[in-house]
């Protein structure tokens, strides 16, 4: 992947090392796979095993002084000293670890505040590499070429894979893992806004599906409405009568909305008046559940709203076994395998207190 037509201020372990001319950051990352020594003599097949990615970054800084270049950017492998009014700097090999010489790395857009993190990119542990060109002006070196080489941190395993390790972030590097709000059961891979639990499916008979499991988040804004229904809104109704709106004249179309328990994604807000209208929703948004909300009820903005794939973070469970089962195992989490049928199980995907709502396999004879 590559971040172009944009420039960034590189950090190495929080020592500034300057900014990137646009569009020469970058972030490649390669696949990489292995052979192992087992080697099938009759048909000479070399057996390997992918083992994941390697990590590599590029990027040009803008003009920097030497000063700068030897206290920062080739610090460690310069040597300065001084006699009387006159200094010297020794660009020299030291023989050291790379694992010792590494740095958390950190690439922030400049055109993005400060304190925005989320969309940073982070190498863990980063060995750098140079090229200084000494060009003209003998005080200055021009634009100085760096690279830096990832290596696995074995402190950010994957959850539940034993000896795995993490090699970068996208986004803030001071983000924890949290349980998501809800947890929703896909088929397939593709989770579409807004966010649909699939309830139900069926499972021929000694065949395999693959289950995915997605979780949603969302926190809450200033914006508020309340429902202006005297009969109240049953677990169907997708339209919802409001007033009393906080923020006049903003529309809520295109939102997601809490309602008690449960998120509801805003198809279009006819506002009206500054603080009256009607939405037209989507139930059970964000792999919530439909609920009854009574008059008066307070719908709240959602922000910061996200849902991506928890496969492998979720334990998942198969309430009748007997007739299809859900692996657990790390290699192949969410995966079901028919063993009778003319039944059915309940299946569902947990991180830590969230747990999916039921999705029933019926299983084929």
């Amino acid at each position: 992947m590559a971040y172009a037509r944009r420039s960034y201020r590189i950090t190495a372990n929080a020592v500034d090392l300057g900014t990137t001319t646009t569009g020469s950051a970058k972030i490649m990352a390669e696949n990489q796979t292995v052979d192992l020594d087992d080697v099938d003599q009759v048909y000479g097949v070399v057996e390997s095993v992918q083992v994941g990615w390697n990590v590599m970054a590029e990027a040009t800084l803008k003009e920097v002084d030497k000063t700068s270049l030897g206290g920062k950017i080739l610090a460690g492998s310069v040597y300065a000293g001084a006699d009387g009014a006159e200094t010297f700097y020794d660009l020299q090999s030291v023989p050291v670890s790379s694992e010792d010489r590494s740095v958390v790395l950190v690439f922030h857009p400049t055109d993005k505040a400060d304190s925005d993190f989320s969309e940073d990119l982070v190498i863990w542990k980063a060995v750098q590499k140079s090229r200084v060109e000494l060009v003209g002006d003998r005080t200055k070196f021009q634009e100085v070429p760096v690279s830096w080489t990832a290596l696995p941190d074995f402190n950010r395993p994957r959850d539940g894979f034993t000896g795995s390790a993490t090699y970068m972030r996208i986004g803030s590097k001071n983000a924890v893992s949290t349980a998501p709000d809800f947890i929703g059961i896909i088929l397939g891979r593709k989770n579409e806004a807004p966010y649909k639990h699939h309830p139900a499916s069926s499972l021929d008979s000694y065949s395999t599906m693959q289950l995915e499991a997605y979780g949603f988040w969302s926190d809450d804004d200033t914006v508020t409405v309340d429902l202006d229904d005297a009969t109240n809104v049953n677990a169907t109704d997708t339209s919802f009568v409001y007033d009393a709106k906080s923020t006049a004249s903003y529309s809520l179309t295109g939102k997601y909305m809490k309602i008690g328990t449960e998120r509801v994604y805003v198809v279009s807000d006819t506002q009206a008046t500054f603080t009256t209208g009607t939405l037209v929703v989507r139930r059970a948004a964000g792999f919530s559940t439909a609920a009854t909300h009574s008059d008066n009820a307070t719908m709240t903005l959602q922000k910061n709203v996200y849902s991506f794939n928890v496969t492998g973070r979720c334990t998942w469970t198969s309430g009748t076994p007997a007739a299809a089962t859900v692996s657990d195992a790390t290699s192949t989490k969410g995966l079901a395998t028919w063993v009778a049928g003319s039944s059915s199980t309940a299946v569902t995907a947990a991180i830590g207190s969230t747990t999916s709502k039921n999705h029933t396999i019926t299983t084929v004879a």
